[in-house]
This record gives C-alpha cells, sequence and structure tokens, in this order.
C-alpha cells in the first residue's frame, strides 16, 4: 500500500463513517488514516477522545487506531503517550518532534509528523459518508 491518505474528524458520527470508508480503501489497496481535529487533544482531552474513538469502533486490541493530534504542544504529547495512545501527531519544532519521537518508540507507540495538510477535513460536514465516498472515488 502506497502513502496514507489523511482523513480528519472532529466526532464520532465523522469516526464512525471514516473507519468504514479505511475498511472499503483497504479493500482496493488504498490506506487511511484517520487524525482527530487539530489541536483537540488540547479542548478535548486525551480521555474524552479516547472513549469517543472507542465507542466509534476504533479500538483494536486495545490500541485506539487513530492519530491524536496534539498541535505543537509537547506536554500534551508525553501526556496522550502516558494515556496509552499509540498514534501520536506532532506539528512542532523538529528537534522537539525527535525528543518525542525517542520517547514514543520507548512506549511502543509512533509519533506522525502533521506538517501536511489531510486530504480531507470532515469539519462540519452533515453527510461524512458522501465526502468520504468521493474521495475514495477520484483517490
Amino acid at each position: 500500500m502506497g502513502t496514507a491518505i489523511d482523513i480528519v474528524v472532529h466526532d464520532q458520527a465523522q469516526m464512525r463513517a471514516a473507519r468504514a470508508a479505511r475498511a472499503a480503501a483497504k479493500d482496493s489497496g488504498r490506506r487511511l488514516r484517520l487524525r482527530t481535529a487539530p489541536g483537540a487533544a488540547a479542548y478535548a482531552g486525551v480521555d474524552y477522545l479516547r472513549a469517543a474513538a472507542r465507542a466509534a469502533g476504533l479500538d483494536r486490541d486495545g490500541n485506539i487506531d487513530i492519530v491524536i493530534d496534539c498541535g505543537a504542544d509537547g506536554a500534551l504529547a508525553v501526556a496522550a503517550i502516558n494515556s496509552g495512545w499509540r498514534k501520536i501527531g506532532f506539528s512542532g519544532p523538529a528537534m522537539v518532534a525527535a525528543k518525542l519521537a525517542d520517547i514514543a518508540a520507548q512506549a511502543g507507540a509512533e509519533l506522525v509528523r502533521l506538517d501536511q495538510p489531510p486530504a480531507l477535513d470532515l469539519g462540519r460536514d452533515a453527510d461524512p459518508e458522501r465526502r468520504l465516498k468521493a474521495l475514495l472515488a477520484k483517490a
């Protein structure tokens, strides 16, 4: 499979729709990577987002299968690692990212650089399924 197509989700309904689209994409050899909304860890909290992701069916073998966006906040990224997240999104300085990547690796987690905009941000979309199908049709 090639490079992941990043999808930003903002709520449980979008998480469920993106989870279904990811399964469909995988069947056709494409990979979708789900991300929480920009800075979501700061305003919603790592525990709330974990509960929302689990409720949306994104819990695989005890690991939440979505990137938590910690923005440029290194301390928040460490808090996410310590609370059990395994995919940590970070957009801060490269020097901090290198240290965070080491901390993440020691905890069995992965640091994901969020330097590129997502392919699709579902925002306040009332029909995420339609937008995801359209993305997959042209991808």
